[in-house]
């Protein structure tokens, strides 16, 4: 249950998982062969993406359990 105590933990998870997700994904694209500045936007884009699934299944997870 997510409550108003907590929110904040559940979102610096979200931001770590962002993190991690970025990193990987930007090394990734770099070992490729690519330019590092090419994947650091990778790398952006994919925190981007992560940050903004997890909060949207958060959202959703609360909503339910309002229910």
């Amino acid at each position: 249950m997510i409550t108003s105590l907590n929110r904040g933990l559940w979102l610096a998870c979200c931001v770590l998982l962002g993190g991690l997700v970025s990193v990987i994904g930007g090394l990734l694209d770099y070992a490729s062969g690519r330019e590092i500045t090419q994947s650091i936007i990778t790398g952006a884009a994919a925190f981007a993406a992560t940050l903004t699934l997890a909060i949207l299944v958060l959202s959703f997870y609360r909503q339910t359990d309002k229910s």
